[in-house]
């Protein structure tokens, strides 16, 4: 009897915990929480958890969604950062989806998975707090944008982060000054549009962004 109330408390603490990371929970968690290697594979046996990337599970009953893909990309791997499109969509800029969750690692990680896109670099972008882990700041993520997307998609998420005052071309081009030339691809397209931009106007002129905002 006292077995069957330990496994429905861990059940009810694992639903819990999981509630807070979009349905998700790591094998670190679980063990944790006091639930054994064995105890967590029978749960990934009879469905109750399904296995999304190495150390990372779903709780069987929650829809999986590109935000709580987003999430167990970065809960995979240590010292990992949501960034690029994937950062671009949390942040509201106007970006189509992308196929695979991106996040931004330290040169030479060794991390690889299946259905994650891995983005090295040299140097530390700027992060904030999303969810329980951490994600490139609206600047940052822009930086980014300039090296994997078309001219005409960055210079609309460039403006619409200006026009909504998410950053200003001030901030952008003090973080631009931090990074070395060599170590940041896509900086002559970042160079250029900024400088375009030094008045703080928009330039791309949806019906929504119609107006000057000086940074």
């Amino acid at each position: 009897m006292l077995g069957h109330n330990t496994t429905i408390s861990l059940d009810v603490k694992m639903n819990r915990l999981a509630l807070h990371q979009l349905g998700l929970i790591t094998r670190a968690d679980a063990l944790q929480l006091g639930m054994s290697k064995d105890s967590l594979r029978r749960r990934v046996d009879n469905g109750l958890l399904v296995r999304v990337h190495p150390g990372v599970y779903r709780l069987g009953a929650s829809s999986p969604t590109f935000e709580q893909r987003c999430l167990a990309a970065t809960l995979a791997a240590n010292d990992s950062v949501l960034s690029h499109r994937s950062a671009a969509v949390m942040h509201g800029l106007p970006i189509a989806t992308p196929t695979r969750p991106e996040i931004v690692l330290p040169h030479g990680s060794g991390f690889r998975a299946p259905g994650i896109e891995i983005h090295q670099t040299s140097y530390p972008p700027s992060t904030q707090p999303w969810l329980t882990t951490q994600i490139t700041t609206v600047a940052s993520t822009l930086m980014a944008l300039a090296a994997v997307v078309d001219a005409g998609t960055f210079a609309r998420c460039l403006d619409h982060c200006i026009a909504n005052r998410k950053t200003t071309v001030r901030q952008l081009q003090f973080e631009l000054s931090t990074v070395s030339r060599e170590r940041l691809p896509g900086r002559k397209v970042l160079e250029w549009e900024f400088g375009k931009r030094a008045d703080g106007r928009v330039r791309y002129r949806s019906r929504l962004e119609q107006r000057a905002v000086v940074g």
